[in-house]
């Protein structure tokens, strides 16, 4: 069922205009001159004995209608023609775009094809497709043989094989989105439609992480910015169905970031943001609750902002969106009449990030100090290793401020911020560059100097 979901949300998505854009965007005057090349060319192919007359036939009449606006026709998805594509695939190294070419319109065109490429076991072996993803080929090539090798992976019933060509193909896509091909993430979001590969894909070391990592870009050399925030984001939703997910989003900020542009995003990227969210709702990975990172990067306020959004296209993206965002919505809302404030506290500590908030206030620390003891001052002792570790100016200050209304209100606590290096530390941040940090300190100092804040508030 789960499989259906993305397999009918990514023809929907696909409609969009630029998931499958064609690879290098070559222009149709350079394709038409290649194809004239080639059947220019297709008699001596015969003549070496690549192929048949008939086999040449088959490729001409292909290449012909290569030519034209429309990319594949039914009557070319036959056993025969793939097999004659991928022979000449093999042999034939002069004009190998053009049987990338046309590998890539008719699986574009006929996916089902994708299995006449299958051996009769099931077996698929894309050696001769994968040797044209070499970083001295054109960019073309890279790119074509990159995504029909998705195309055919992605058609596989089978859970790849640790020794498996897909395992080698995986590692290739880690290394082309480390360098930004653009074709490497549009391969990601056609081979993670297949639910036999989004195990494999979770397991690799960086694959998923990286693909959290676009999130954050400013800029990107992969394409148009929110194209790519709308691939990355589809790409996490898929694999999000999958439990074995849980880690690489909980030790990651993928939450806060999927929160964030869902501010400033189209509304085709705030959409399926909306549905991955949905996915992870209720959801936790050993402590860390996935409902506590949403609440604690201020999803609540989104959430208000984008059910008064003006749609560019209702029928298209308000009809999904305003499923997810009710159901995330009320359930948060639940959740956060639930969590104390004091569990707040914990989780935001976790994250190593602290930021201005009721939970860094007067009145938290007046009914709250006393759970501090908790495990020795463990938290306390915690929230001064931040002054050490942490280069965030907001969250050295929320640290200087909170450690200084510890000191204030709790009895002892001033001893307790001592014994623990927590007074030299904050005197290192007094001469801070951050006038914020600077003042936090400063102020914090002085309450663990202080003894009768009775007097000070009254006076």
């Amino acid at each position: 069922m789960l499989s259906g979901r993305i397999l009918r949300m990514a023809s929907k998505y696909e409609n969009l205009g630029n998931v499958d854009a064609s690879p290098g965007q070559v222009q149709n005057t350079s394709r038409e001159t290649m194809f004239k090349q080639f059947i220019g060319n297709v008699e001596s192919f015969v003549g070496s004995g690549y192929m048949t007359h008939m086999e040449m036939k088959l490729l001409n009449e292909a290449a012909a209608e290569g030519q034209e606006t429309r990319p594949a026709i039914p009557d070319r998805v036959t056993a025969d023609y793939v097999t004659v594509l991928v022979k000449a695939s093999k042999k034939i190294l002069t004009h190998a775009q053009v049987f990338l070419t046309l590998a890539d319109e008719l699986l574009k065109a006929h996916p089902e094809a994708a299995r006449l490429f299958f051996s009769s076991d099931g077996s698929i072996s894309l050696k001769h497709f994968m040797r044209h993803m070499d970083e001295s080929g054109s960019e073309y090539m890279r790119d074509t043989a990159t995504l029909v090798c998705a195309r055919l992976f992605a058609a596989s019933t089978k859970v790849p094989e640790p020794d498996s060509s897909f395992i080698e193909y995986l590692t290739y896509i880690a290394d082309s989105l480390t360098n930004k091909h653009g074709a490497a993430l549009k391969a990601c979001t056609v081979i993670l439609q297949n639910k036999f590969i989004r195990q494999s894909f979770i397991s690799h070391p960086s694959a998923a992480r990286l693909l959290i990592s676009l999130l954050s870009s400013k800029t990107s050399s992969m394409g148009e910015m929110q194209q790519v925030l709308y691939e990355t984001t589809f790409c996490l939703w898929t694999i999000s169905f999958q439990p074995e997910s849980y880690q690489i989003f909980a030790e990651s900020q993928a939450v806060r970031d999927l929160v964030k542009i869902s501010l400033t995003a189209k509304d085709k990227v705030v959409r399926v943001g909306l549905s991955c969210l949905r996915n992870l709702l209720g959801n936790t990975y050993n402590t860390i609750s996935f409902n506590e990172q949403m609440i604690d990067s201020d999803i609540l306020n989104v959430l208000t902002e984008i059910a008064v959004r003006q749609w560019s296209n209702p029928a298209r993206d308000q009809e999904d969106a305003e499923e997810d965002l009710k159901v995330l919505t009320v359930e948060l809302q639940k959740n956060i009449r639930l969590l104390s404030s004091f569990d707040r506290y914990k989780v935001e500590l976790q994250t190593g990030t602290l930021k201005k908030g009721y939970i860094h206030s007067e009145k938290f620390w007046s009914e709250n100090c006393t759970k501090f003891e908790f495990k020795s001052f463990k938290l306390i002792k915690e929230l001064i290793g931040l002054l050490v570790s942490s280069n965030d100016a907001t969250t050295l200050a929320m640290a200087c401020y909170d450690l200084g209304e510890f000191a204030r209100f709790y009895q002892g606590g001033k001893m307790v911020i001592k014994n623990n290096k927590g007074k030299e530390r904050m005197m290192q941040l007094v001469g801070h560059q951050d006038d914020e940090v600077k003042k936090e300190a400063l102020q914090a100092s002085a309450k663990l100097l202080i003894s009768n804040w009775e007097y000070v508030t009254g006076s």
